[in-house]
C-alpha cells in the first residue's frame, strides 16, 4: 500500500478509526477495573490480615510491593487511555501527523511487565513469609 493509498485510507475511515480508539479506551479501563482493583484489594486484604493475626511486620514489605504493583498498572492503563484519546482527537481533527506519531510510540509493556514482576514478587516474599514461620 502506497503512502497517499494510506493517508486516503485513513481520511475515509476517520469517523471509524476514532471510534475504536474510544471503545480501546474503554475496554481498557473496564479490563483494569475489572481485575486489577479486585486482585489488589483482595492480596492488600490478605496481607493485612496476616500481619493482624501474625504481627510479622515482614508483611509490610510485601504490602509495599502489592501497592507498587496495582500503581504501576494503573499509570500503564492511564497511558494508554490517553494515547486512544490523543489519536481520537488527531483524528477528529484531521490531524494524520500527529496521529502518525501516536501510532509509532512505544506501548507500555514495561510498565505492565515490571507491574506483574512486583506483584509476583510480592506473592514470593509472602510465601517465604509463610514458610519461614
Amino acid at each position: 500500500m502506497s503512502e497517499s493509498d494510506r493517508v486516503k485510507l485513513i481520511s475515509e475511515k476517520r469517523w471509524e478509526l476514532a471510534k475504536a480508539h474510544l471503545d480501546r479506551a474503554d475496554q481498557s479501563a473496564n479490563m483494569m477495573r475489572g481485575i486489577l482493583f479486585p486482585s489488589a484489594s483482595a492480596a492488600i486484604a490478605y496481607v493485612l490480615q496476616q500481619r493482624a493475626s501474625d504481627g510479622n511486620s515482614l508483611h509490610v514489605v510485601s504490602l509495599l510491593l502489592f501497592l507498587g504493583s496495582a500503581a504501576l498498572v494503573f499509570v500503564s492503563w492511564d497511558l494508554q487511555k490517553q494515547k486512544s484519546i490523543d489519536r481520537f482527537n488527531a483524528l477528529l481533527n484531521n490531524d494524520l501527523a500527529t496521529y502518525d506519531t501516536h501510532a509509532t510510540l512505544r506501548p507500555n509493556l514495561t510498565l505492565d511487565r515490571f507491574s506483574g514482576g512486583l506483584f509476583g514478587l510480592a506473592v514470593l516474599f509472602e510465601a517465604l513469609i509463610m514458610f519461614t514461620k
